[in-house]
């Protein structure tokens, strides 16, 4: 009886805490870092600056528009949706793609983490074909892709 509390617990909590069972679609790009620096990607060198170009033009042919990014992100792109109304309160349906950069490269994340972020399909799409374009680019051992909550 007291392992079933405790699972029924840890599942509220989950799910209070906002974790999201549709999973979190991620796309991790490895750059090779610079070689005077010591292991450190940076936003300015030309590899980086390469693979954001890229996210640019994909991004870009699927209507989302750069934002003002987020503490923790280089890049925040956003695909403005109609508002909706529910129960008289006003709730926007923006999509995001935030962009991180890690110590081997870039960390492209789609849409939002919680119990209601979702995903819409504009957001499968757009994973698909970022994760495309770098593997074209930078060859498939370089990039991995994964939803959160999956194995």
């Amino acid at each position: 009886m007291r392992a079933y509390g405790f699972i029924c617990s840890v599942i509220g909590t989950m799910l209070l805490c906002g974790c999201d069972p549709a999973g979190l679609l991620r796309v991790q790009l490895q750059l090779r870092p610079p070689p005077k620096q010591k292991s450190v990607m940076a936003v300015d060198s030309p590899d980086t600056q390469a693979a954001l170009q890229i996210l640019d033009a994909v991004v870009g042919k699927h209507g989302f528009d750069l934002t003002e990014t987020d503490p923790g992100f280089i890049r925040v792109y956003s695909l403005r949706r109609p508002p909706v109304t529910v129960d008289g309160r006003v709730q926007t349906r923006n999509i995001l793609c935030r962009v991180k950069l890690t110590s081997s490269g870039l960390l492209v994340t789609f849409g939002e983490f919680g119990f209601f972020g979702g995903q819409p399909p504009e957001l499968e799409i757009l994973f698909a074909d970022v994760r495309s374009a770098f593997i074209k680019r930078y060859g498939e051992k370089n990039v991995r892709s994964h939803k959160l909550g999956s194995p």
